[in-house]
């Protein structure tokens, strides 16, 4: 377990960074391992990459972009919360797309947060704890002070 922001989250999540372009993906998966994060992360340029990854994979958390080139992520979000058996499962939105109709948007739809890019390790740290607390309530450490 890792204790990001007095919340514990399990070291070994599986992830998906659903990213078109390779250079903020790697700087998501250097962020991630820099942050404790073990387990095995997929890579998915593209909605329908995510979708076969998605399907065929027991993914625990989604790093989602906004544009992609087959699409945007509020698409994927959409189809993904349609399922009771999604509705837990921690979607950070990571976008360069700042405007505050979009972040609302985006959490309306169901996103469990939401990241301007390029994020800054503590930024990225935060969210990933507030998305998931928000789909683990009990995750809460008890020694936490603050």
């Amino acid at each position: 377990m890792l204790n990001i922001k007095h919340v514990a989250i399990p070291s070994d999540l599986e992830f998906l960074i659903i990213e078109d372009t390779q250079v903020m993906q790697k700087i998501l998966v250097i962020a991630l391992k820099k942050l404790g994060f073990n387990g095995k992360v997929h890579m998915a340029p593209s909605l329908k990459q995510a979708q076969t990854i998605f399907t065929s994979n027991p993914i625990q958390f989604i790093l989602l972009d906004w544009n992609l080139e087959d699409g945007t992520g509020d698409t994927f979000l959409k189809a993904l919360r349609k399922h009771d058996k999604f509705k837990d499962l921690p979607v950070l939105m990571v976008s360069a797309n700042d405007d505050m109709e979009n972040v609302l948007g985006a959490i309306e739809l169901g996103a469990s947060d939401y990241l301007i890019k390029p994020p800054e390790e503590n930024d990225l740290k935060e969210k990933l704890s507030n998305a998931w607390l928000k789909h683990n309530p009990g995750s809460k450490l008890e020694s936490d002070d603050e």
